[in-house]
């Protein structure tokens, strides 16, 4: 009879602690590199969209921003007809992006400025913003109370002719085919103040009437208040022409149909 030893076995479980380390490490590393991704995804999308906003912002203030940093007004929208749009404004921004500008006459003064900012690339990631703004164009109203409106001596004479009628329609001005009523050749606040030396019997002056006393021509905010907030001061401050010396044969001059700013006697 033999007589045999046994050794109770014990099964190894390292190798299943190896794998199940090796398991949990790459997923948090896959973890880790997901969240990376995703958050440079979003810095990229952000900063994107943040391109994409000052471009549409760039394009609408150069829309209406006047001087060196902007387009100006254009005085060709202002005349559009209702409800018309013009979209031929295209911008390119400094850092890239673009920027599309639509200018909508919505009302008799009142125009809808919608700029839309695109940045970034159509073939990878592409950011578009829109920004829209109310203009209303405010034009300065001048209380004309006669051709020649003074408040002081006035002296009429020589080769002088003032004329307070208006009944010429110029082609191609948007002007209505019924002329306004006449207005005082001559408003004065006192009238005993005009000499008419070589103008005998008023042959220079023309209006209805020829000379009016008016005591709003002694007040200064009829040559100084223009209406709407809008002042001498307001005006000189906007001026960017300056016409010097003896400038003769003013009128109307255009290039191509559009109002040439570049001539002094326009």
């Amino acid at each position: 009879m033999h007589a045999y030893a046994t050794r109770n076995r014990r099964e190894g479980f390292a190798l299943a602690v190896a794998i199940l380390a090796i398991v949990v490490i790459g997923g948090l590393i896959a973890g880790v590199f997901f969240a990376t991704t995703e958050q440079l995804r979003m810095g990229r999308n952000q900063q994107l969209q943040a391109r994409a906003m000052a471009a549409a912002e760039y394009g609408q203030n150069r829309t209406i921003v006047p001087g060196p940093v902007g387009l100006g007004w254009n005085a060709a929208i202002t005349n559009m007809a209702m409800g018309r749009v013009d979209s031929l404004i295209s911008l390119n921004t400094p850092d890239g992006g673009r920027a599309a500008v639509r200018v909508t006459r919505i009302g008799n003064a009142t125009y809808l400025v919608a700029s839309q900012g695109t940045a970034g690339s159509s073939i990878r990631s592409q950011a578009r913003r829109r920004t829209s703004l109310l203009v209303s164009v405010i034009a300065p109203q001048m209380n004309m109370l006669g051709a020649l409106t003074t408040q002081g001596s006035t002296k009429v004479g020589g080769s002088s002719y003032i004329d307070g009628t208006d009944g010429t329609t110029f082609p191609g001005w948007s002007c209505p085919n019924t002329p306004p009523a006449a207005v005082a050749g001559i408003a004065i606040s006192d009238s005993t103040a005009i000499q008419t030396s070589g103008c005998g019997g008023l042959s220079c002056v023309a209006g209805s009437p020829k000379i009016q006393q008016n005591p709003l021509a002694a007040d200064t905010t009829t040559y100084f208040d223009y209406g709407n907030g809008i002042t001498w001061n307001t005006l000189v401050a906007q001026a960017n022409k300056t016409a010097s010396g003896t400038i003769n044969g003013t009128g109307p001059s255009l290039v191509g149909g559009v109002c040439n700013t570049g001539d002094a006697q326009n």
